[in-house]
């Protein structure tokens, strides 16, 4: 694919207010404008239209989420729109609920990488930094199982999407280190794609059928506690094996002969 040289001569007036705040050359002012929209998109996509998103789904009733939001849902979603439905009548109040609520997990994600998640791996290591989050669910699903709140299910959203974008994330980017280039993007694509979209497809169905059988929010709260539990021992037995390849790796490198 290639693109097309633009049209701003050498010295054109676009080009020169571009070079006031960039070292944009001639010929490059078209793809320098067709990367500002794309960020511009992808931004516009998270910080304005995901909180109208969440609103349309509160507005539109809990009971139409799975299909609604099919990809994206999880339990603590669900729970985060019934509490708005119930809690906030307008749906202007809704909308910029949701919104201070990414405006608050953005801020923290940034302040958390930029200052904790270098040193938090580096003193913790792999393994227990890998069960933090877990260990978060298992008491934020807890607490809502005993006060399903609007202020506890915020705080929950809140600390478990920083805790996941912060730390989390990046912890489970370096256990793709000490394995083959090949499995690595092969597994990545394969976790990436299906493995995500089918959690988030199988979070909806059983949200719906917990509600159907009868749960409310403080039950399935307290339903998402075993599972949590579960996700903590497969991250604690991951970050162990990630941490003895490593070792082996180490030690078959020290072993090999200079030259």
């Amino acid at each position: 694919m290639t693109i097309e040289k633009s049209s701003d001569p050498a010295g054109g007036p676009i080009t020169l207010m571009l070079r006031v705040l960039v070292d944009v050359k001639p010929g490059e002012t078209a793809a320098l404008a067709w990367s500002w929209l794309y960020f511009f998109s992808i931004l516009s996509a998270y910080y304005v239209i995901r909180p109208i998103r969440d609103e349309i789904g509160a507005a539109g009733g809990i009971e139409n989420l799975p299909w609604l939001f099919t990809i994206l849902s999880t339990f603590l979603y669900f729970q985060q729109a019934d509490i708005a439905k119930q809690t906030f009548t307008s749906r202007a109040a809704r909308t910029a609920f949701f919104a201070k609520i990414d405006l608050t997990v953005n801020v923290l994600t940034l302040l958390t990488q930029l200052l904790l998640t270098g040193r938090i791996i580096k003193r913790l290591g792999v393994a227990l930094t890998l069960t933090l989050l877990p260990l978060l669910s298992v008491a934020g699903f807890a607490v809502l199982g005993l006060a399903p709140t609007v202020w506890a299910v915020v705080t929950f959203q809140v600390l478990r999407r920083a805790g996941n974008f912060a730390v989390a994330r990046p912890t489970r980017e370096t256990c793709f280190t000490v394995v083959p280039r090949e499995d690595k993007y092969k597994a990545k694509s394969f976790i990436d794609t299906f493995v995500y979209r089918a959690g988030d497809q199988i979070g909806a169905w059983s949200y719906a059928g917990l509600g159907f059988i009868g749960l409310g929010l403080a039950g399935i709260s307290l339903a998402a506690v075993p599972i949590s539990i579960a996700w903590l021992v497969n991250g604690l037995w991951l970050g162990r094996r990630n941490e003895a390849l490593a070792r082996e790796a180490a030690h078959a490198a020290s072993a090999r002969p200079p030259g």
